[in-house]
């Protein structure tokens, strides 16, 4: 029997983790606002977390590790930037102006 599970659950769900500091999320840099508010990338604050549910994990650790550093470090001046115009697929940018008040 496969249950369906409503967009609001998820969202719900998601919600609840980042308030319990199991994950963060960093938006698009360049989106439009409600793109950017729509459409995050999530990372786990904690790669113990992400390895349970990976088969080829090294990638995809490598890559929250690197989060997790980043946003510890630029906490919310961390964004991806993705445009379907460009081509562009940053996974982590820090605007430069940004940088220099830290």
């Amino acid at each position: 029997m496969i249950s369906t599970v409503s967009r609001n659950s998820i969202i719900d769900y998601i919600d609840y983790a980042k308030d319990a500091y199991l994950l963060f999320s960093t938006k698009n840099y360049f989106a439009k606002f409600s793109e950017r508010e729509s459409s995050p990338k999530y990372y786990f604050t904690d790669n113990g977390i992400l390895n349970l549910f990976y088969l080829d994990k090294l990638p995809a650790l490598l890559e929250n590790l690197v989060a997790i550093k980043l946003h510890n470090k630029y906490q919310e001046n961390l964004f991806y930037l993705k445009s379907q115009k460009t081509g562009i697929d940053i996974d982590f940018y820090v605007p430069a102006s940004k940088i220099a008040r830290l």
